[in-house]
C-alpha cells in the first residue's frame, strides 16, 4: 500500500516545471516529506529541483471548540511535533546547501 501512495506522489511530483508554473508550495505529511522516490531521491528534492517550496504539516487536525455550535479549532504542535518541526528544518535547510 505505502509503494501506491509513493508511487502515486512521485508522479504528482515528477510532472516537471509545467507543475511549477501553477504551484508555489506543497504542504506534505510527514511520512511524505520523509520518503523517497523509487529510485532513492528524496521527494522534498524532487519539489525542490523544479522550485516548488515543501512544507510539513505540524498540526493535529481539528476538535470541536467547547461551546460553540461546532465551530472547529486546530490543535496545535502537541506529542513532539515540536521536535519534529526542529528535525524537518534541519533537514530542509541541509538539502538546499
Amino acid at each position: 500500500m505505502e509503494n501506491n501512495r509513493r508511487d502515486y506522489r512521485q508522479l504528482l511530483f515528477q510532472a516537471g516545471v509545467e507543475m511549477a508554473k501553477h504551484i508555489s508550495g506543497v504542504i506534505m505529511f510527514d511520512e511524505t516529506f520523509f520518503q523517497k522516490t523509487a529510485d532513492g531521491t528524496p521527494m522534498v528534492k524532487v519539489l525542490q529541483d523544479i522550485g516548488v517550496i515543501p512544507g510539513i504539516k505540524v498540526d493535529k487536525g481539528t476538535v470541536t471548540l467547547a461551546g460553540t455550535d461546532d465551530e472547529l479549532t486546530t490543535q496545535g504542535l502537541l506529542n513532539g511535533y515540536f521536535k519534529l518541526l526542529c528535525v524537518v528544518l534541519c533537514y530542509t535547510i541541509s538539502l538546499i546547501w
